[in-house]
């Protein structure tokens, strides 16, 4: 995440660069990945899944943190409202892709990142 962060150009490329980077390497590795994936999530004890739940919405906080300061997503919605839509979307594609062998996570990630993008983007004035 902080890869894509620190690379130059607007907020809403770096948001779809994120989730269609982190797709893209997640297919690359293949289907021992999903499944290994899958059991470690299965097997997490709850304070486990608590844990990381957090590190991964601080992570997309101070993701979205430069969005924010920058004036690219939008002030009429809470932040901490688009932090766990965003959070939602990415936990869901990645359960999906676990558990359905034929999820095409690579096409869900660039549509969802690029729907979320558009939807957090500030409106026109």
């Amino acid at each position: 995440m902080e890869e894509v962060r620190k690379r130059p150009g607007p907020f809403s490329e770096k948001f779809v660069a994120l989730f269609e980077g982190t797709a893209e390497r997640a297919d690359e590795k293949g289907p021992e990945t999903r499944e290994l994936l899958g059991v470690m999530l299965s097997t997490a004890y709850p304070e486990t899944a608590v844990s990381t739940d957090l590190r991964m919405r601080t992570a997309f906080r101070d993701f979205m943190q430069d969005g924010f300061e920058s004036g690219a997503i939008r002030d009429d919605v809470d932040r901490e409202t688009l932090i766990e839509v965003v959070v939602g979307t990415w936990s869901s594609m990645f359960q999906s892709w676990i558990h359905f062998d034929d999820y095409p996570l690579r096409q869900r990630a660039v549509s969802a990142g690029r729907f979320l993008a558009a939807t957090m983007a500030r409106p026109a004035s």
